[in-house]
């Protein structure tokens, strides 16, 4: 019961206010976190966090566009590396539970509680402790500030590319799956969007040619056209980024964010996000970098 009684107290007084000038964000994982330097693209905040699954996306994005009526674009990162069999696991496994749960677990509804719990009972119990723990700290201190803590742009100062091309693993298919929950999720996230008429876009940052996760590229296309054919897709995972702009395989350091936010911020100015046919927009301004 006190769980309850701390988690409605933390959610009526939570603060996710960000900044008015902002109206266009993006929400995924280290992917786009490590791609868009927000103090570079007009308007724009980077809400991404490594290894956030959309379970937890979802519930804080809830709470950014109850409190933020100033974002009318969200940009939902979408890309190969969530084609995993293990990709649900980011809902449910210890470590993300306790980087996530504790952080957003006030947010979390009862049916999204229950699922973490079938998957990790005893994980998901213990972490209801320190959720409540959280929560009384939030209570007794008056502190409610959560936009301070919610992801953006990370500066990745590091070049592994060379020796990691040098290097190739051997590809698996068996690592790719559909994970059911992430996709619902993901979906949900639209849903949320759109009811609050926001307009949404799935968008794949750049990635180097010889990342292996390109390889279950039929399996993207085929979940994108199953699972979103009414959501607008931004493909920039081409955008030509030379190896000393990558931190690995398929993120950018800070010298490629810097050159890649820069040409994001060009193409929104340009009119991408109001051209009839965004693919071939993005293709022909990515071969005048070519």
């Amino acid at each position: 019961m006190l769980i309850v009684v701390t988690n409605s107290i933390v959610n009526y007084n939570a603060n996710f206010k960000i900044s008015t000038s902002i109206n266009k964000i993006i929400i995924g994982d280290s992917h786009p976190e490590c791609a868009y330097n927000d103090s570079l693209i007009s308007n724009f905040g980077n809400y991404a966090a490594s290894g956030e699954s959309y379970f937890y996306s979802y519930f804080k994005l809830k709470k950014i566009i109850e409190q933020n009526k100033n974002i009318d674009t969200v940009f939902l990162e979408f890309s190969n590396n969530l084609l995993g069999v293990t990709i649900d696991n980011r809902i449910w496994d210890n470590e993300p539970m306790i980087s996530r749960y504790d952080k957003y677990g006030a947010f979390i509804d009862i049916d999204a509680n229950v699922l973490i719990a079938s998957y990790n009972p005893i994980g998901y119990f213990d972490e209801l402790s320190f959720l409540l723990k959280n929560n009384l700290n939030c209570i007794a201190t008056n502190n409610y500030i959560f936009w301070n803590n919610m992801g953006g742009y990370l500066y990745l100062n590091r070049n592994k590319t060379d020796s990691l091309v040098d290097n190739l693993p051997a590809v698996d298919v068996n690592v790719y799956k559909v994970p059911p929950h992430t996709i619902k999720y993901l979906k949900n996230t639209i849903d949320l969007c759109t009811k609050n008429g926001i307009k949404v876009f799935l968008i794949r940052s750049p990635m180097h040619q010889k990342y292996e996760m390109r390889n279950n590229e039929k399996l993207f296309q085929r979940t994108l056209l199953e699972n979103f054919p009414n959501v607008e897709f931004l493909d920039l995972k081409d955008y030509p980024a030379p190896n000393n702009e990558f931190g690995d395989l398929h993120h950018l350091n800070y010298k490629g964010a810097k050159r890649y936010s820069t040409f994001f911020n060009c193409l929104i100015k340009k009119g991408l996000l109001i051209s009839k046919n965004k693919l071939l927009f993005i293709d022909n301004e990515i071969l005048t970098k070519k």
